[in-house]
C-alpha cells in the first residue's frame, strides 16, 4: 500500500522517474548519507546538472552532467534516475530551495537570511 501511494504522489510531479535504472559514466559529483529530496536540491544547484543516479540501500547521490531519456539507462535494483525537470518539481516543494542559475563552475546557496547566492564550487 505504502508503495502505491508514494508512486500515485511521485506520478503527480514533472519529469522522468525511472526506479531500477541509473546513468554510468557521466558523472559530476557524488554525496553519501542523503535523502532522495536532498539529492535532487543538489542537483538543481548546480546549474550543469542534468540529472541524478540516487541509491536508495546506501542513501548516496550522484550528479550527471547528461540526462538520457528511454533507452541508454543501465539495469540497478537499487537505483532510482531522476532527470533535472523531476528534481527541479520535488525540491521546490521545500521551503528552503535556491533557484538561481549560476555559472557552470558554480554552485546556487542560500545565506542565512535565505538569500540565493552564486559561489564558486570547490570541484
Amino acid at each position: 500500500m505504502k508503495v502505491f501511494i508514494l508512486l500515485s504522489v511521485l506520478s503527480l510531479i514533472a519529469g522522468e522517474y525511472d526506479y531500477g535504472y541509473r546513468v554510468d559514466n557521466q558523472l559530476l559529483k557524488s554525496f553519501n548519507d542523503v535523502g532522495e529530496r536532498s539529492c535532487c536540491k543538489e542537483c538543481i544547484a548546480y546549474t550543469n546538472c542534468q540529472s541524478v543516479n540516487y541509491n536508495k540501500n546506501n542513501y548516496s547521490c550522484e550528479l550527471n552532467y547528461q540526462h538520457i531519456s528511454g533507452p541508454g539507462k543501465t539495469i540497478h535494483a537499487e537505483y532510482v534516475y531522476m532527470d533535472r525537470s523531476h528534481c527541479f518539481s520535488l525540491a521546490s516543494c521545500s521551503e528552503r530551495f535556491c533557484n538561481l542559475s549560476c555559472n557552470a563552475n558554480e554552485k546556487c546557496v542560500l545565506t542565512s537570511t535565505n538569500q540565493p547566492v552564486c559561489i564558486i564550487s570547490d570541484e
